[in-house]
């Protein structure tokens, strides 16, 4: 498919009534950090160049251009390659999904981390008068990246393998 097809077929499934309603994002895409113990579905929402509202900052950069933004608004997910003594790490990114134009009529996709963080305990915040999550950063997770390319290819007609 041309990188234009491509970036309007991710952005038709990057949003949160695609993702809450396909049985396949439910089992394989990402899920929410919960104390509980109770990990519900996270919905990745993805923006282009001209429907930016998370990703302004993103697409002032021209070597962006041919990529979409992906957030979780500020959710922060169950990492699959960051534990700590509890479980999964509560990992927190924006992914950049770069979309270039490959072979005659073909468009090459990869997924890259922006900002990776992990949850380091807690630290006192007078703004919030509490405790508040304290994170550190770290190196991008590549389970995290390759589980939004899973469900991108899916999307495209093309199959990877679910972590």
């Amino acid at each position: 498919m041309p990188p234009a097809s491509v970036a309007s077929a991710v952005m038709g499934v990057l949003n949160l009534s695609k993702q809450r309603s396909d049985s396949f994002y439910r089992q394989h895409g990402f899920r929410g950090c919960a104390h509980s113990g109770i990990s519900e579905p996270v919905f990745a929402f993805a923006e282009d160049p001209d429907h930016a509202l998370f990703g302004k900052a993103f697409f002032t950069d021209p070597a962006n251009s041919l990529a979409l933004y992906v957030t979780f608004m500020g959710m922060p997910i169950q990492s699959s390659f960051y534990y700590s003594d509890d479980g999964p790490a509560c990992y927190s990114t924006k992914f950049a999904i770069s979309i270039e134009p490959a072979a005659p009529a073909g468009s090459l996709v990869s997924v890259r981390s922006i900002d990776p963080t992990v949850s380091s305990g807690r630290e006192f915040n007078a703004h919030a008068f509490g405790f508040v999550p304290s994170s550190r950063a770290v190196a991008a997770s590549p389970t995290e990246e390759y589980r939004l390319l899973v469900y991108v290819a899916r999307s495209l007609g093309t199959s990877l393998r679910p972590l």
